[in-house]
C-alpha cells in the first residue's frame, strides 16, 4: 500500500513537472513572438522613414529644376590680385583670384574659340580688326556688358614666366605699373572707344603682360627696350585658351637665334575671366 502510494505521489510529481515545463515553454515562445513582432515593427517604421527621405530628396532635386538660372556676371576680384609678391617674382604656374563670388555658373563657350586666326602668324600682316570685333569673344563682351556686367566682375588669372600673344589696346612701353595686380587693374580699367585711337580701339582689353620691377630690361624678340614695370594691355581671341608667345625655360634653339635671351622668360601675363571659365594651357604660337 506504502508503496503504491509512494508510486502515485512520483506520477503526480512528474506529470506536475511535465505541466510546468509546457508552460514556461509557452511563455518563452510568446515572448519572443512579442520580440519577434517589436522586430518587425521597427523595420517597418524604418522603410517608412527611408520612402519618406526619398520623398524629399526628389522634392528638392524638382525644386532645384525650377530654380532660375544664374547670370554670367559672377565674380570680383580681390584687391591684391592674388599675386602675393609686389615684383610678381613667383614660380608658381598660375593663380587665380576671386573673392565676393554670388553664383556658380558655368563655362562661357565663346571664350575659347578663335575664329580670325593667329595674330602673329606672319608678324600680324594679316590681322583684321572687323573680324576681332565680330569674333565670339568680342560679341561676348559686348552683350555681357549690354546685360548689366561690369569689368569688377571678372576674375584675374596670372601666369609666372609666361607671355601671352594679343593685339595691343594699351600701348607699353612706358606705361610702368609697380606690380603684376596693378598692370591687371589697368586692364580691367580700360574702356574701348574712339578715345583709344588705333586700329583695335574698339577692343576691350581682356588680357596683359607685365615686365617684373626685378629685371632692368624684359627679353622680348622685337625692336623695342621693355623695361621694368612695363605693363601691355591686349585684346586675345579666345583667352581662355590663349596663344602662348613663350612660357617657362626658353629653347637653347631660340638662344641660339637669340643669344641676349636670358634662360627663363622674364614676364608676368594673365588674363580676366568670368566666374565659372578657367584657364587652360592655351597653344603656342
Amino acid at each position: 500500500m506504502r508503496s503504491a502510494v509512494v508510486a502515485g505521489l512520483a506520477l503526480s510529481a512528474i506529470a506536475f513537472l511535465n505541466v510546468y515545463i509546457f508552460l514556461s515553454d509557452t511563455t518563452r515562445i510568446r515572448q519572443l513572438q512579442h520580440a519577434h513582432a517589436g522586430l518587425q515593427r521597427q523595420q517597418e517604421a524604418l522603410q517608412s522613414q527611408q520612402t519618406q527621405l526619398l520623398r524629399n530628396q526628389e522634392a528638392l532635386q524638382l525644386n532645384s529644376k525650377r530654380q532660375p538660372q544664374p547670370l554670367l556676371r559672377v565674380a570680383a576680384t580681390g584687391d591684391d590680385g592674388g599675386v602675393g609678391a609686389t615684383d610678381g617674382n613667383k614660380n608658381t604656374k598660375m593663380e587665380i583670384a576671386s573673392t565676393a563670388v554670388r553664383h556658380q555658373v558655368e563655362p562661357v563657350q565663346e571664350l575659347s574659340q578663335r575664329v580670325c586666326g593667329s595674330p602673329a602668324i606672319d608678324g600680324y600682316a594679316h590681322v583684321d580688326p572687323a573680324c576681332l570685333e565680330t569674333s565670339p569673344t568680342a560679341k561676348w563682351w559686348t552683350g555681357w556688358i549690354g546685360d548689366g556686367g561690369t569689368p569688377d566682375e571678372l576674375q584675374v588669372h596670372f601666369e609666372y614666366d609666361a607671355d601671352f600673344d594679343g593685339l595691343a589696346v594699351g600701348w607699353g612701353i612706358n606705361n610702368k605699373k609697380a606690380t603684376a595686380q596693378e598692370c591687371a587693374e589697368a586692364c580691367r580699367n580700360h574702356r574701348p572707344g574712339p578715345h583709344v585711337g588705333g586700329p583695335f580701339q574698339n577692343l576691350p582689353c581682356n588680357a596683359f603682360v607685365w615686365c617684373p620691377t626685378k629685371h632692368a630690361v624684359c627679353f622680348e624678340p622685337d625692336a623695342h627696350k621693355h623695361t621694368a614695370g612695363d605693363c601691355w594691355l591686349k585684346f586675345i581671341e579666345a583667352p581662355a585658351q590663349p596663344e602662348v608667345n613663350f612660357r617657362g625655360k626658353l629653347s637653347d634653339e631660340f638662344r641660339r637665334r637669340h643669344p641676349n635671351a636670358p634662360a627663363r622668360v622674364q614676364w608676368v601675363t594673365g588674363v580676366l575671366l568670368p566666374r565659372g571659365t578657367s584657364l587652360g594651357v592655351g597653344t603656342m604660337g
